[in-house]
């Protein structure tokens, strides 16, 4: 028998969404009788109806309930399938699932307590191709089994009690509940049910969402003991149910997954195989495919039906590099260094029209608002327009569509610049073949006025109904040219589009919306994302660009200032942290420096370093894992090293007994140890000396840094040379002596955790060098945990990291990009505190070194759930706060005389509070579930003034002006 009918999973939907068909995934459309009513989201539109009818099934043919829909819900579709199972080429399996809740067949899978929909379902963020492939059935044996169910939803995970209780929660009557447990408990033909239904409203757990694949002649008996009792319950509730309100008609179809359980139930006691899956929850069913899918062939079947077709130019044809357009302005400011410029700017036009009492205003009249010292920008923001705009390929596609069809193709916008610029930018974008450009600050008409769209239908002498308008503004495109007339589409922006398919950035976005740096993060990878094939993107490439390209960019962009300002010649990347950053940093001197820097990539592994000043460890009597690096790296030249295991040692090594028995053997063979150190050094001296280096000032590159002990070679080996560290974080031991100068990203404390993660995008791949040979090649040992890593980084991370600097080098020209350590320190986090059910699987088997000797292994990310709440409590009761929230409450005249008091007294009883010492002890902000929270809080008034005034309390009070006009301008923004 062929295996398509073999087995049909149906796939219910009611409304347009990412479309699940194949030979046994089997789309429905449910409620198709009921197309033209409302339903839980809404009207569906014509076209959405249409787009539905093509794609799947309906469950409105033959025998059906398909008008009972908005009361059974999914249950129309069961109801369909079983009166109709022909239809369905007689499957032995039949199953069904929702459009955006699936089983989950890998059997790789693994039960995650974290990141559910009410502690239930894991939580997808959106359909990729990963997700795709654990949804599917083909390599799970299901013949093996009787029935497939999803796993078991215990409504105490959300502190409730019982499923009466459930259902109060979800606000549902209990009448039908009620009803089934005394229709069951009586009936005669359905005894078998009764124990089950006696305590049915007190249960703490059920099968939830009517999910299942079940063998034929259990679907039959499944399907007659529901509707038995389902469709005449139905008659007796039916006047009470069509006065209930959308949400409470749907009594029935909640009630039914009681009635499910109970089958299944019953079944599991006649003991029918069985298998139980994670059920996934997708958060964005629609994804981006499904989108631009569904747009074209909307828009294709409207362009047909008219003559002329008008595209709104930016934010739908055009579009810009950043989150939203004010952000021009500030990297205008940023790259010129005019402070106060973008402020001044987005308030100019208003300005000009206010002033000039125009409706809309021209790219010159903007400007002449503008004070002398900004009046060189008005070149250089054009410059940057024509450099960073691009075209939207979605767009373009449909406007190719139109013209081939000969339409009539305008271009309408409510723009300041001029026709002349907007001919330049969409010339250089290759848009040629239009009919007009119709733009409002040349016609002194606009969409947002309808006089703009009464102008064109008098100028090329159509009707308003021939006309078809495409743009991204609610109002000025949409509901102003259908209160005309014409007809209207709207397309939402892009950047909303991407920012629905990726929570995560959504969510930094939503806390940092004044940010530069975050701003050109997301209009980069809007760009990315526009351009891609959405069907196939892999997890590590889109993980490569979205987050390795943004960091190992800004860390090299950080490298090459200094560099550039210290006007060295020669920069050393140390391996293996230096290897993608020396790569960028060599795409950043193609691009903007005149003289070239010399760059080396050295090897530099702690282990060697550790051999190389390894002298005074063979006299330490504390056994530690630097030393274990010793017996491991001159394992193969002495003898009594050679019997000592690697895992042996690992396990030792806190063991005081075979402490002393290592310390003994390094004794024992101290004088052999030295002269083989002695012997690696001289290599390693010689390879360095190999490079040459010909500067008398040299820069190096380092992700972190603590004793500075490749320096320190550096200076042994050079002494006549100075050296210059640039870092992402230094953590200065206190008997670390400073022999060379350095800078830092970070100034701060408590960076592991990110550091932990930045390695992953940075490190080469190669294993460690883990010692040097007469040859003056590197030993390398290679090992399972790091494998796993190389292979992804060559095969995406590696190429999507470089590809994000070309782009950004591409897309900006000469305007320079630099991001600040701030927002990228949030987009991390943002990534480590937000982790999805696809992270977790991707990163499940991925980890790294802890120690020199590569013996301990950690993962990279931590994917055990948090558990820790109160971050936001605990910043707002630091002093800073308390005294600053001291500050914005004296607004009368006696809170404000008695202020000082008030001041004193809050520090006095911080001395005194003894609770404040229990915070020390305290795990970090970091490590708490909401701490993303508590950074909200750091930016509050209170907080900002009261941690200026611990700072300088002398010259506190001249910053508190400045204090709070910043922050009343970033509400503004």
């Amino acid at each position: 028998m062929e295996e398509s009918s073999r087995i049909k999973i149906l796939v219910s939907y009611h409304k347009p969404s990412a479309l699940f068909k194949d030979e046994v995934l089997t789309p429905i459309h449910l409620g198709r009788a009921l197309s033209k009513e409302g339903h839980k989201d809404g009207e569906i539109s014509d076209e959405d109806f249409e787009w539905l009818c093509e794609n799947m099934i309906g469950d409105d043919t033959g025998d059906n309930i398909s008008h009972l829909n908005r009361y059974f819900n999914e249950l129309t579709g069961i109801y369909w399938a079983w009166k109709n199972y022909d239809k369905l080429g007689n499957p032995e399996y039949i199953g069904f699932m929702h459009y955006r809740r699936h089983f989950i067949f890998d059997e790789n899978c693994m039960n995650f307590s974290q990141n559910k929909f009410a502690e239930y379902h894991p939580i997808i963020e959106n359909i990729s191709k990963h997700y795709q492939s654990l949804i599917q059935i083909n390599d799970f044996n299901y013949q093996d089994y009787d029935l497939i169910i999803p796993k078991k939803f215990k409504v105490t995970d959300m502190s409730l009690y019982s499923v009466y209780e459930y259902f109060a929660y979800i606000g549902q009557n209990t009448q039908a509940l009620n009803a089934i447990q005394e229709k069951i408990c009586s009936n005669k033909e359905l005894q078998e049910y009764a124990y089950l239904a006696k305590n049915l409203a007190k249960k703490q757990v059920f099968y939830p969402c009517n999910m299942f694949i079940m063998k034929k002649e259990l679907f039959f008996e499944y399907c007659e003991f529901v509707f038995a009792i389902l469709l005449p319950l139905y008659e007796a509730m039916k006047d009470s149910l069509s006065s209930a309100n959308i949400w409470q008609k749907r009594e029935l179809g909640f009630t039914s997954e009681q009635l499910t359980s109970l089958f299944i139930e019953r079944q599991l006691q006649k003991d029918k195989k069985y298998k139980e899956f994670e059920v996934s929850f997708v958060e964005n069913p629609n994804n981006a495919k499904f989108q631009d899918i569904l747009y074209q062939n909307t828009l294709k079947k409207i362009i047909a039906r008219h003559k002329v077709i008008s595209f709104d130019l930016f934010d739908t044809l055009l579009v810009r590099p950043y989150a939203k357009p004010i952000d021009v302005f500030k990297h205008l400011e940023e790259n010129f260094g005019q402070k106060g410029f973008a402020y001044l700017r987005s308030k100019a036009e208003f300005k000009a029209m206010k002033t000039l009492n125009k409706k809309q205003v021209n790219f010159d009249e903007i400007y002449s608002q503008m004070p002398k010292k900004f009046q060189f920008l008005k070149d250089k923001e054009k410059e940057l327009e024509l450099q960073t705009l691009y075209i939207n390929p979605l767009v373009k596609n449909i406007l190719e569509y139109a013209k081939s069809l000969g339409k009539t193709i305008i271009l309408t916008s409510d723009m300041y610049h001029s026709s002349e610029f907007l001919k330049e930018v969409l010339e250089k974008n290759n848009i040629k073949d239009y009919h007009k450009l119709y733009v409002s600050s040349t016609n002194r008409k606009t969409k947002h006025h309808k006089d703009l769209y009464e102008y064109i239908m008098q100028d090329l002498n159509v009707k308003a109904d021939e006309i078809l308008h495409i743009g991204d503004n609610k109002f000025s495109d949409f509901e102003n040219a259908k209160v005309l007339g014409i007809t209207a589409f709207y397309l939402p922006k892009p950047m909303e589009s991407f920012l629905q398919d990726y929570p995560k950035l959504k969510q930094l976005y939503e806390f940092h919306p004044n940010n530069l740096t975050i701003s050109i993060i997301l209009g980069l990878c809007l760009k990315k994302w526009l351009y891609c094939d959405k069907d196939i993107v892999e997890y590590w490439s889109y993980l490569g660009y979205f987050y390795g390209g943004v960091i190992c960019y800004g860390l090299s962009k950080f490298v090459f200032k200094g560099a550039l300002k210290e006007n060295l010649k020669e920069m050393i990347f140390i391996a293996r942290d230096g290897y993608v950053i020396e790569k960028i940093f060599n795409l950043l001197q193609e691009h903007f420096a005149t003289e070239k820097i010399q760059t080396h990539y050295v090897q530099a592994s702690r282990s060697l370093c550790n051999e190389a000043f390894g002298m005074d460890l063979i006299d330490r009597s504390k056994i530690d894992y630097k030393v274990i690096n010793l017996i491991l790296s001159f394992k193969e030249e002495i003898e009594d090293f050679k019997v000592i295991n690697h895992f042996d040692l690992f396990l030792n090594v806190t063991n005081s007994y075979q402490k002393k028995k290592y310390f003994d053997l390094i004794q024992k063979n101290k004088e052999q140890i030295k002269k083989l150190m002695l012997n690696k050094f001289s290599l390693y001296q010689q390879y360095l000396e190999n490079f040459h280096f010909k500067s008398q000032k040299i820069g190096i590159f380092d992700l972190v840094t603590s004793s500075f002990r490749v320096e320190n070679i550096l200076n042994k080996i050079f002494p006549n040379k100075n050296f210059v560290g640039f870092y992402w974080f230094v953590n200065i031991l206190k008997k670390v002596n400073l022999t060379h100068t350095y800078s830092n990203i970070y100034k701060g404390e408590n960076e592991y955790k990110i550091i932990e993660f930045l390695e992953f995008f940075i490190t080469a791949p190669e294993f460690s060098a883990s010692s040097i040979n007469k040859d003056l090649s590197f030993k390398r040992e290679s090992n399972y945990y790091e494998s796993s890593h190389i292979n992804i980084y060559k095969q995406f991370i590696l190429k999507e990291e470089l590809a994000f600097s070309k782009d950004i080098l591409e897309t900006f020209g000469t305007f320079e990009v630099a991001f600040e350590y701030e927002a990228l320190k949030h987009h991390i986090e943002f990534f480590q505190h937000k982790l999805n059910f696809q992270d977790i699987m991707e990163f499940f088997c991925l980890y790294k070194a802890l120690d020199d000797a590569s013996l301990r292994y950690i993962p990279v990310i931590n994917l055990h759930p948090k558990t820790l709440f109160g971050a936001p409590e605990r910043v707002k009761n630091h002093l800073a706060y308390k005294l600053g929230s001291s500050l914005v409450a004296a607004k009368s005249f006696k809170s404000f005389v008695l202020l000082p008091l008030r001041l004193i007294f809050i520090c006095f009883e911080r001395l005194i509070d003894k609770r404040i010492k229990k915070f020390h002890k305290l795990p970090p902000l970091e490590a708490y579930a909401d701490y993303l929270e508590s950074l909200k809080c750091k930016k509050y008034l209170s907080y900002r003034l009261g941690s200026a005034m611990l700072k300088n309390p002398f010259t506190f009070a001249f910053k508190v002006s400045r204090i709070y006009k910043e922050y009343k301008r970033e509400k503004q923004l």
